[in-house]
């Protein structure tokens, strides 16, 4: 469970005492949710996961650092050139609040944990998770910090001091918490393995079954070579338009075999048929012979899995699950979408000529993906009052900001937009004197001719010449897998 009221008090009085005056070195992404900041004398631990969601100071440490996420890149930016000038706790509620004179950190420790950026008017710089519950965090709005529902029964963490007043207070909680974090860990990764191979057993008895049924319809051909034999051997026997004919078994005891037709076919045209079907099918079995033997192959090492997965040794033992998560993520391959719904969503996302981005202050871009997909874009997708943006006299993407009728472009939003316009551009190795980028509503932009896709011509236009900003870049590109289209 999170740090309590008491406990973070506890907690704030030892930073008081230990970290006033110092400033952030560096900042350090350990994982998806936590974050490590070093000063010259401490290190600073916040951690937004919930159940162990904390802060507290750690020695100092060279851990193994995750990718930066955009939040992490918003506390170097803003946390770079300050000096911590108070540590305070919110009395009766789970909030720890650090004051850099010019931005404040603060910590949510609640059942939603958040990390946000506070500047001194009280509006928001960056919060971990913009849409927490019911709230939205959004760069620009100002910070409303949350109420406590007056209704609502006393908290069981109100009050509760686990680990004592300082000194020695973030030791303590470091070491009670390491405890909590590898149990943690152990329980989502034995549940995450465990559902995982359980789902590859079921696909492969599926896929096992299926192999069968088509194995002994292969197997089937050797009949249907046996059926053209005998309806070449007796054509004069066989009627034309019937749907099927007994003919004595020459091949084994001379027993009547009964053999459908197609009557819309000549008797020699029956047996062609059936020698196509012998063909195919027969020349299939080798095929799925060798897949059968690889789904086998497949079922044993699920089987050895999940008998590993099963054994109670292997529950408490956190190093012999994460080697069995390595072996399952270099064996098994990702499992494709389950749904109909999820396959259309991915071929939607394929599909569409533009890359999506969401700017610091949460307007959507689109980014178009070459010179005809960025006709589509502009053209087929923009609504007139939509903001258009282009490097300008250099090819490059069309970028589109989505606006509403009457609404202003919000600055943080054109930065971060004219920022893709100059990287989805051949200006992007431009020098550090800046790309100039041209914008101008939609509506103003017409095609320059049908031959020439994603060429335009534009009125009313403005420009903006832009520096590239490597924190902001990184922020807008952490938003996909790939940087480039």
């Amino acid at each position: 469970m999170s740090l309590s009221d008491v406990e973070l008090a506890h907690v704030a009085t030892e930073l008081s005492s230990s970290l006033l005056g110092a400033s952030v070195a560096r900042v350090r992404q350990l994982g998806e949710l936590t974050f490590l900041l070093t000063t010259r004398d401490h290190d600073l631990l916040l951690c937004a996961r919930p159940r162990v969601a904390r802060v507290h100071l750690v020695p100092h440490q060279k851990p193994v650092e995750s990718p930066p996420s955009p939040f992490a890149l918003s506390l170097r930016k803003e946390l770079r050139t300050g000096r911590l000038v108070a540590a305070s706790a919110t009395p009766g509620d789970r909030v720890l609040t650090l004051d850099f004179g010019s931005i404040r950190l603060i910590a949510e420790l609640s059942t939603l944990p958040n990390l946000i950026l506070v500047a001194p008017d009280d509006s928001i710089v960056a919060a971990l998770h913009p849409t927490a519950g019911k709230r939205t965090l959004l760069a620009g709005q100002p910070y409303q910090p949350l109420l406590a529902d007056p209704a609502a029964p006393a908290a069981s963490w109100r009050g509760r001091d686990r680990f004592g007043p300082p000194p020695g207070t973030s030791s303590r909680i470091a070491a009670a918490y390491s405890v909590l974090e590898e149990e943690l860990e152990r329980t989502t990764l034995l549940r995450s393995l465990t559902t995982t191979v359980d789902r590859a057993r079921t696909r492969t008895t599926r896929l096992i079954a299926a192999l069968d049924a088509d194995r002994a319809r292969a197997e089937a051909a050797q009949l249907y070579r046996k059926y053209g034999d005998l309806l070449l051997a007796h054509l004069r026997e066989v009627p034309r338009g019937a749907s099927a004919v007994t003919l004595p078994d020459d091949f084994t005891d001379g027993a009547p075999l009964d053999i459908p037709l197609d009557p819309a076919r000549a008797p020699r045209d029956n047996a062609a048929r059936f020698y196509q079907l012998h063909k195919k099918m027969a020349g299939s079995l080798a095929t799925i012979d060798q897949r059968l033997a690889q789904a086998h192959a497949r079922a044993a090492h699920l089987d050895h899995l999940a008998t590993k997965l099963a054994a109670p040794e292997v529950h408490d033992d956190l190093e012999a699950l994460r080697a069995l998560a390595r072996t399952v993520e270099t064996t098994l391959p990702a499992a494709p979408p389950r749904s109909a719904r999820e396959q259309r969503d991915v071929r939607e996302r394929a599909a569409l000529p533009y890359h999506e981005f969401v700017s610091a202050a949460g307007d959507t871009i689109l980014v178009g993906k070459g010179a005809r997909q960025n006709d589509e874009l502009t053209f087929r997708h923009a609504r007139g009052n939509d903001l258009w943006l282009h490097a300008r006299e250099v090819p490059g993407s069309h970028v589109i900001v989505r606006l509403g009728a009457g609404r202003a472009i919000v600055e943080a939003t054109l930065l971060d937009a004219a920022t893709l316009a100059a990287h989805y551009s051949q200006a992007r190795t431009a020098p550090e004197s800046g790309v100039d980028v041209s914008y101008t509503y939609r509506k103003h932009v017409r095609r320059a001719g049908r031959d020439a896709p994603g060429l335009v011509t534009m009125a009313s236009a403005k420009t903006i010449r832009i520096r590239m900003d490597e924190e902001r870049l990184a922020r807008l590109l952490a938003q996909r897998p790939a940087a480039r289209p």
